[in-house]
């Protein structure tokens, strides 16, 4: 039988980081309906011997690096499940997370949005907490910055190209494809945990160098793609973001800062 969630992890020269998330995660994972996928997008430290190490660990590693965007979409398309996971190599979920996050797909939800914690601060703000979002437009002007890798659980079938091109290459193809998967649905049921499942961790971003690049380019280009059902939710979403990020630069080290 197919397992009912697959965790994909999309990997990159970061050995000692993948090998710490897979030492708290593994153990979770046994004698659980869950599977681990990891893609290595072309490493050259130690990652495939770490992969070749793990046998219940499904992987591939690609001859060549992709970029985010495709090595994401790489790890989401070996799944198996009935939902996945898409989760950076760094980030851990927490004792337990597995079986709370089990619990949470026995109601069949459409997308689950996960809690976690920020350098002990929540991920999710109280009012979103234990909710459950049937409207996609107040949906996504709720959750669409909220969902950075980790923090959401969505069905597998996400992640079919006909969802993910369209962002490919603003390294946010993952998330982006979610709003087209919910919209192609004829009811939508987006449930939100309470209780923190994932911590994210305080490790070095391997995206940092490309962060003007990401904030003032690609986050703006992701905007514009969003389907224009959304376009009254995307427009206060796009002049918020504006505000914070558009001028002045000084705020660009800020935000390094607090995500670092």
């Amino acid at each position: 039988m197919n397992p009912e969630l697959s965790i994909c992890i999309p990997t990159y020269n970061r050995v000692v980081v993948l090998e710490e998330s897979l030492r708290s995660l593994l153990p979770q994972c046994a004698n659980r309906p869950v599977e681990v996928c990891v893609s290595n997008n072309a490493s050259t430290d130690g990652t495939a011997d770490l992969l070749a190490s793990c046998p219940h660990i499904r992987h591939e590693t690609r001859n060549r690096n992709v970029g985010i965007d495709r090595n994401t979409l790489a790890a989401l398309r070996m799944a198996q499940g009935r939902y996945v996971l898409p989760i950076g190599d760094d980030e851990l979920i927490v004792a337990r997370g597995i079986d709370t996050m089990l619990t949470a797909l026995r109601k069949r939800p459409d997308m689950l949005i996960l809690n976690g914690w920020h350098k002990a601060r929540p991920h999710l703000p109280a009012n979103l907490t234990d909710r459950s979002i049937t409207d996609l437009r107040e949906a996504f002007l709720l959750l669409w910055d909220k969902m950075p890798l980790g923090s959401f659980i969505i069905r597998r079938e996400y992640a079919e190209p006909e969802y993910t091109d369209r962002y490919l290459d603003t390294r946010h193809a993952y998330s982006g494809a979610a709003w087209d998967f919910l919209l192609d649905q004829s009811r939508v049921r987006i449930d939100c945990l309470s209780h923190p499942v994932i911590e994210f961790r305080k490790v070095a971003k391997s995206w940092a160098a490309d962060a003007d690049t990401i904030l003032r380019e690609e986050i703006p280009r992701w905007f514009d793609l969003i389907p224009p059902y959304y376009a009254d939710a995307v427009k206060p979403s796009r002049l918020q973001y504006l505000r914070t990020w558009g001028k002045p630069r000084f705020r660009l080290a800020g935000w390094l800062r607090s995500h670092a």
